[in-house]
C-alpha cells in the first residue's frame, strides 16, 4: 500500500513539474519577469495553483513591482485559469507594509504622526489582548493537577499506603508487602 501511495505522489510531482517549480522558487531572486511570465503562460507546466504560488513568491521577493508589470502578471494568471484574489491581497499587504515603514521612518507632516500614534496604539492593544489570552489559557489548561484516578493508579503501582486505595484488593501473589512495610489486603 505504501508503494502505491509513493507511486501516485511521484506521478503527481512529475505531472505538475513540482521539481521545476521548486528549483525556480528557490532561486526566485535570480529570475526575470519574462521567465516567470513564460512559465505562467505555458499551459503544459504545472497547475493554476502552482503558477499562482510562483507569482506570489516572485511578487514578495521583488522589492518594487511596477504597476504595469503587476497588471501583466495578473492578466497572465487569469488567462492560465488562476484566481488572482490572493495576489491582490498580497499586493495590498505589501503596500500597507511599505506605508507603515515610511510612517515609522519619521514623517514630518501632522498626518504622519497621527497615523503613527494610531498604529502604535493599535499595536499596544493587540499586545495587551495577546497577553490576556495567554493568561486565560494558563488558567484553562491544567498544569500540575492530578486527577483522582491518576493518584489511585500511581499509589497502587508504587505500593504506597494511602486513603485512596484502602478499599482496593490486591491479587498479585508476588507482591506480599507495601513499601511502608505493612501487608497488602488480599
Amino acid at each position: 500500500m505504501h508503494m502505491n501511495i509513493a507511486t501516485v505522489l511521484l506521478k503527481a510531482i512529475k505531472e505538475r513539474q513540482l521539481d521545476m517549480f521548486y528549483s525556480i522558487e528557490e532561486n526566485i531572486t535570480r529570475q526575470t519577469k519574462a521567465a516567470i511570465l513564460d512559465i505562467i503562460k505555458d499551459a503544459s507546466k504545472g497547475s493554476p495553483e502552482d503558477k499562482l504560488r510562483l507569482a506570489m513568491i516572485y511578487f514578495l521577493s521583488i522589492e518594487e513591482v511596477p504597476e504595469p508589470d503587476y497588471a501583466e502578471l495578473e492578466s497572465a494568471l487569469k488567462s492560465a485559469g488562476s484566481e488572482t484574489g490572493a495576489l491582490t491581497y498580497v499586493k495590498q499587504l505589501k503596500q500597507f507594509g511599505r506605508m507603515s515603514t515610511s510612517m515609522q521612518g519619521g514623517g514630518s507632516r501632522s498626518g504622519d504622526t497621527l497615523f503613527g500614534s494610531f498604529q502604535s496604539g493599535l499595536m499596544d492593544g493587540a499586545v495587551q489582548m495577546l497577553k490576556q489570552g495567554v493568561n486565560q489559557l494558563k488558567t484553562i489548561v491544567a498544569t500540575d493537577k492530578a486527577l483522582l484516578i491518576t493518584k489511585v493508579v500511581d499509589t497502587i503501582l508504587e505500593n504506597k499506603a494511602g486513603s485512596e486505595i484502602d478499599s482496593y484488593l490486591y491479587f498479585d501473589p508476588k507482591s506480599s508487602k507495601r513499601t511502608d512495610g505493612r501487608a497488602l489486603p488480599k
